[in-house]
């Protein structure tokens, strides 16, 4: 477990009101620990504690590309219309316990804006995009 963790300004990562279930997740920073790459670790920084590992979206999925809903947009940042920076994308992963194979969540991804470092997790509804991918040799 971490005990706490210190992060320079320009890597903490803004999720205004945190996540659904995880408050705390409101200031947070991306761990790179090498001995899981591509996994990541979206570490809180007010709760040492809580930590949600995710991987680059497009490591999972080369073709898979989010729609943002106007209320996204706004909260992250984005004008409704025209280009927009490329916002990086996570997507959030899961053990099955039972038996042992990760899976991913394409519906619900967190995405962060690259200049602000404001994030959110953006539902993708109406999309195919399932909330339980399973991966295979991850």
């Amino acid at each position: 477990m971490i005990e706490s963790v210190e992060a320079p300004p320009e890597s903490v990562i803004t999720i205004p009101n945190g996540l659904p279930g995880l408050p705390q997740m409101e200031r947070s920073v991306l761990l790179r620990p090498e001995d899981l790459d591509p996994i990541l670790l979206l570490q809180s920084l007010s709760d040492a504690s809580v930590s949600l590992p995710v991987v680059p979206a497009r490591a999972i999925s080369p073709d898979y590309h989010p729609t943002l809903a106007p209320e996204d947009r706004r909260a992250l940042g984005l004008p409704e219309d025209g280009p927009s920076p490329e916002l990086l994308e996570l997507v959030v992963l899961v053990l099955d316990s039972q038996e042992g194979v990760a899976a991913c969540n394409l519906f619900a991804p967190i995405l962060v804006h690259p200049l602000t470092r404001i994030g959110r997790q953006c539902l993708q509804l109406g999309s195919d995009y399932p909330s339980l991918l399973r991966l295979e040799g991850l």
